[in-house]
Parts: structure tokens; C-alpha cells; sequence
């Protein structure tokens, strides 16, 4: 059996936290990855500020073959557009860090969730997203929160034009969007400090489905279940998380055999949706002054 090509890469340290996360994901794929400092294959670049794009670039510009982004905050969708030009002309890889779109059993499900999505007349989902209690590694905002969830929602139902925003404050929001005469419905929230959960439900006249995500630990497995007339049925659970797959497409990805759930195309398409909701509220830090 060939062995997988190893590559190289280099951490962002003004994240300790996340950091340290990655060491522990990294260390599981041996084979594919050994961390360095310098000059690397890939790197990390922390999208916890609005300037990351420009980070970013700056990362291509030093000679990277690709780049995870992690946890991105809001910043301009046409800066990330551009950003997505810059990749392009250099033929680099950009990852962006989900603990959802490249999880191993929501990328094995979502062809059969969009030919049923399709048939559905309500889709719905909840974010519970963690109040982080670290202020030297403050978690995204909840701006953030949404875009990943309506990249979520956006990887089922396809582009949607627009989505209205009924209700926007510093805790929480809900949204409503119609597409292809579906209702979709978004509701996030601040948890504890433990929560990190989204839940998704495509709920249809012959069989609904339920998609659950807790990212309270790096293995915990999605769960995925489908009601049909004949009762519930569940998919086996796998272990592989979204953040370890990300790191095993982002190496595919460079070498040039596979491509990348979450890439820089549609997070620009779920910043757009999501502006009305950054312009709408203040993000806030981990000690709770807002920025």
C-alpha cells in the first residue's frame, strides 16, 4: 500500500488555544502531516480578526500550497471574493476550519439530503453555540456561529437569494428564508461554556431527517437519523469529526485528489447572507466588553 505523501505545516501561535487543538488533531494523521516552523507546505492563519483575508494573501504570497483559515469572524464578502482570485492565480488550496461541512457522516449523507430537500417543506436548525470563558483565546462571535450554520443549511438547499432576520440581539438570533418554496428557519443562541451544538431537520411528507452535531469533544460523532413510516433508522457512527477531515481534505486537496468541503466560494455566499446580522449587532469578547 503507497504511502500518503507528508507535508509540512506551520501553526498560527496568536491563538494558544486553538493551537493546541491542532497539535491534537495533527498528531492523529502522522502520515500526512508533521508541524514546523518557517517555511511549511500549508499553514494556519487565525481568522478571529476582520484583516485575516489580508493575512491570508500574505501567507500565499510567502510560497504556502494551502491554508486552513480558522474560525473566521464576519469581514467584507468581497474582500474574501478577491482573496479567492488571489488563491486561484497561484493555484493554492484555502480550507476554512468546520467542526460540521467536512464531518464524515454529514459528507456521506448530504447527496441523499439534497435529492430529499428538494421534496421537503420545512427545513430547520438550531445553533447553541459556547460562551467562551478564555480571553486570551475569545471564540467567535455569534456572527460567526451564523455563517457556518447557514453554510450548513446552504450545502442541502443550494444558493438562497436572501434571508430575513427576524430577531437579532447580542444572545441570539432567528432567521427565515424561503428557496424553492421551502421555509427555512435558523435559530442561534449562546449556551454555556460547554455548548456547541447544531442541529438540522429537513422535515418532508413521506420522511424527515435529523442531522445532530456536538462539538463538545474533537471524536464525539454526528448523529443521523431518518423517519419514515416504517420507524427511525440510524446511520453506523463515525468517529472522524469535521476538524480532522478538514485537515485530511486540505492535504488531498494540495496534492491534487480531492476537493474541499468549506472552501472560500461558500463562505463568501453565507457572509453576504449574513450581513444584515453583523451590521445589526456588536460582537462581543470573552470578558464580555464588546469590540
Amino acid at each position: 500500500m503507497k504511502r500518503p505523501q507528508l507535508l509540512t505545516v506551520a501553526l498560527d501561535e496568536s491563538a494558544e488555544g486553538l493551537a493546541a487543538v491542532h497539535r491534537t488533531i495533527l498528531a492523529s494523521l502522522p502520515d500526512r502531516w508533521r508541524i514546523t516552523r518557517g517555511e511549511a507546505d500549508a499553514a494556519v492563519v487565525f481568522g478571529g480578526k476582520p484583516d485575516w483575508p489580508s493575512r491570508v494573501e500574505t501567507t500565499l504570497a510567502a510560497g504556502s500550497r494551502g491554508v486552513l483559515v480558522t474560525r473566521p469572524t464576519w469581514t467584507d464578502p468581497t474582500t474574501v471574493a478577491a482573496l479567492e482570485m488571489a488563491r486561484a492565480s497561484v493555484g493554492a488550496k484555502i480550507a476554512i476550519e468546520s467542526t460540521y461541512l467536512a464531518d464524515a457522516s454529514w459528507k456521506e449523507v448530504v447527496p441523499v439530503l439534497r435529492t430529499h430537500a428538494a421534496e421537503a417543506v420545512l427545513i430547520d436548525s438550531l445553533r447553541i453555540a459556547p460562551t467562551s470563558t478564555v480571553a486570551r483565546d475569545a471564540g467567535p462571535g455569534l456572527v460567526a456561529h451564523c455563517v457556518e450554520q447557514l453554510a450548513v443549511i446552504s450545502t442541502v438547499v443550494g444558493s438562497m437569494p436572501a434571508v430575513v432576520f427576524m430577531q437579532r440581539a447580542q444572545g441570539h438570533y432567528a432567521l427565515r428564508a424561503e428557496s424553492d418554496h421551502r421555509i427555512v428557519n435558523a435559530v442561534g443562541v449562546r449556551g454555556g461554556g460547554e455548548a456547541d451544538r447544531l442541529n438540522l431537520e429537513i422535515i418532508g411528507l413521506a420522511r424527515s431527517w435529523r442531522v445532530s452535531f456536538d462539538s463538545g469533544a474533537i471524536a464525539r460523532p454526528a448523529i443521523v437519523e431518518m423517519t419514515d413510516a416504517t420507524g427511525v433508522r440510524a446511520l453506523p457512527t463515525n468517529y472522524q469529526g469535521g476538524r480532522r477531515c478538514a485537515w485530511l481534505e486540505l492535504h488531498d486537496a494540495i496534492i491534487g485528489t480531492t476537493s474541499i468541503s468549506y472552501d472560500l466560494a461558500l463562505l463568501s455566499e453565507c457572509l453576504r447572507l449574513a450581513a444584515p446580522l453583523a451590521d445589526g449587532i456588536p460582537e462581543t469578547s470573552a470578558s464580555g466588553r464588546v469590540g
